[in-house]
């Protein structure tokens, strides 16, 4: 009897823990499923966000470079009334200062 004991108790033994490893296998199957649909739920709002935020940069530097091509423009068109004005300031000084010379 004690013969058959010690093979059945190994058995059983080995048995038990294949039973518990299959367990744990389908645990972890269960856990890495759930863990990947929750990952897949929480992200697909950050991504929508970041194509939208994506989408935004980009309206935006097209807004940044034209707001920029007119301010040169602006710019230029300032200089050149300032450089008119004084120009036809000067010619007027002259014309005025021009006759009292011819005197």
């Amino acid at each position: 009897m004690l013969k058959v004991y010690s093979k059945i108790v190994p058995d059983l033994f080995v048995g038990g823990v294949r039973q518990k490893i299959r367990r744990m296998k389908n645990e972890l199957f269960e856990l890495r499923y759930f863990l990947e649909k929750n990952v897949k739920i929480r992200t697909e709002p950050l991504l929508k966000r970041i194509a939208m935020l994506e989408s935004c940069n980009v309206t935006l530097g097209e807004k940044l470079v034209s707001s920029q091509q007119e301010n040169s423009v602006l710019r230029f068109r300032q200089k050149n009334l300032i450089e008119n004005v004084h120009d036809s300031s000067s010619r007027a000084v002259n014309s005025a200062v021009a006759p009292s010379k011819r005197k």
